[in-house]
């Protein structure tokens, strides 16, 4: 009613004035989808990164070659759970640069910061170069399944350590848990 009101006062042709109405039909549909979606993304970036399904982070380790301005060495964890319960945890080192004697270590801390419970993996004696990987499962196996059942977890975060040489390397990747 409105786009033909419009139309009659501009005025032309019949064919000038359908062209126009689909031109303008279909600048307003891209533009109620280009709104949608925007609103979509922002909606989108604003949940918290929590464990809630399964987490994964990484951050750099102050590893690696700095003589040669390579530092790019990094710590992650992956976090596998859903709300509070948590069926695994992995901590992994990669990147440039080797680590020696060293272990694993997660960390979890209630919502006041407060560590609850440490997680070790053995001591691996020697030097490694490229990457390391230890996983944690928790919560027994259901073999009819295929997977671990969890255990219940405080809210707060997860932290996963590098222990080189009895101290804790730089870079300390954490997930939440909700």
């Amino acid at each position: 009613m409105i786009m033909t009101t419009l139309l009659r006062m501009i005025g032309g042709s019949r064919m000038v004035r359908a062209t126009t109405a689909r031109r303008f039909t279909s600048g307003l549909r891209w533009l109620v989808l280009a709104t949608a979606l925007f609103a979509g993304a922002i909606g989108l970036a604003a949940l918290p990164a929590g464990a809630s399904a399964s987490a994964y982070g990484c951050t750099t380790s102050g590893a690696g070659l700095p003589w040669y301005g390579l530092n790019s060495a990094y710590t992650c964890i992956d976090v596998g759970g859903s709300g509070n319960t948590v069926w695994e945890t992995s901590a992994n080192w990669f990147g440039v640069g080797t680590i020696c004697n060293y272990s694993f270590q997660i960390r979890w801390f209630d919502n006041n910061g407060r560590q609850y419970e440490t997680d070790n993996s053995p001591l691996h004696a020697g030097c490694r170069g490229g990457a390391d990987k230890w996983t944690e499962n928790f919560g027994s196996y259901d073999y009819a399944q295929g997977y671990y059942n969890g255990v219940y977890k405080k809210s707060g975060k997860v932290c996963a350590y590098v222990i080189e040489a009895g101290s804790a390397r730089g870079g300390v990747p954490c997930e939440y848990i909700n």
